[in-house]
């Protein structure tokens, strides 16, 4: 099925994840710096919404790996059509878990908005 050396396919597939996760922290420690001239208390509120920013990727993550680790079981197994089966269930779940976390993750922040601006006489 491979038809080319494993380390090329494991670059070339996760070069680009590696250049997207190092992109994300360079937006965060440049919005940490241009925030951190406003004093502490907005660092802190940095630091908190970045954390609560990586918690979705940092999930996604795992279940990718998880499921990488099975498809690669199914098809040195020889289950092409498992791993079919597999991958698109997979996407399927992931697809729908981004939509809760992002529900929810935006229900958090608009709630601790709303609270912020009525704590401030907004």
């Amino acid at each position: 099925m491979v038809q080319r050396p494993p380390a090329l396919a494991v670059l070339r597939q996760g070069l680009p994840l590696a250049l997207g996760m190092a992109s994300h922290a360079l937006f965060n420690l440049v919005d940490l710096v241009l925030v951190g001239q406003l004093g502490s208390e907005a660092v802190a509120g940095v630091h908190v919404a970045t954390t609560v920013n990586f918690l979705p990727m940092i999930l996604g993550n795992g279940i990718s790996i998880a499921v990488l680790s099975m498809l690669a079981r199914s098809l040195g197994g020889g289950d092409e059509a498992g791993a079919r089966e597999l991958s698109s269930r997979a996407q399927s779940y992931m697809l729908l878990l981004g939509v809760v976390v992002r529900q929810d993750t935006c229900r958090v922040l608009l709630y601790n908005l709303v609270a912020l601006l009525k704590n401030n006489g907004v």
